[in-house]
């Protein structure tokens, strides 16, 4: 079973952006952590944000991000992915000269190995702040497609190798895909 953690690909392709009264509308709906927003949801105007430090041009991916825990794709990403992406999250309408749309991941799944994950937690000793080595448990993993684990529910999105295969045969752009260690279960009593 291979997983992926969802990275975009900043060097390369464009930023979203939204106005600042839309960042905060966001905040206050405490969106993108893993519960269903579309009926609360009104959409946000958002654009390719068009100057960056490094004075090099970008394009537009058929990926982009849109604060954390939140995937922006293109209706061709949309189109090409909703088969694997049904039952685990929402669409939400965006606002834009771009032909994107936004997708929300209610699928969590309880996938961390606690025992082998490493990375410095919040205060309150289960989520955590940032995770510098993730480890999945094989278990909670198999036939998972795309989900958020409890722990990091406001940010990270994982993916499986049929979701990674479906980027790469369509030619999808925009992400960077990260290996994330799988490990079987420990089997107690075993010789």
């Amino acid at each position: 079973t291979s997983i992926f953690r969802i990275r975009y690909d900043f060097e390369r392709f464009a930023s979203i952006t939204e106005a600042e009264n839309d960042a905060v509308r966001l905040v206050e709906l405490d969106a993108f952590k893993g519960e269903e927003i579309a009926s609360r949801w009104r959409p946000l105007r958002i654009w390719a944000q068009s100057e960056y430090e490094d004075n090099r041009p970008r394009t537009v991916g058929d990926f982009a991000r849109l604060g954390a825990g939140c995937l922006v794709m293109s209706e061709r990403a949309a189109d090409g992915l909703a088969g694997l992406l049904a039952g685990r999250g929402e669409f939400l309408e965006l606002v834009s000269d771009l032909p994107l749309v936004a997708w929300n991941c209610t699928r969590i799944v309880n996938a961390l190995d606690p025992a082998r994950t490493r990375g410095a937690k919040f205060p309150d000793g289960i989520r955590y702040i940032r995770i510098s080595k993730y480890v999945m448990r094989e278990d909670a993993v198999t036939g998972e497609h795309v989900f958020k684990v409890p722990e990091r529910r406001g940010s990270d999105i994982f993916v499986s190798a049929a979701f990674a295969d479906a980027v790469t045969d369509l030619g999808l752009t925009g992400l960077r895909l990260e290996p994330v260690e799988v490990a079987e279960a420990a089997h107690s009593g075993d010789s």
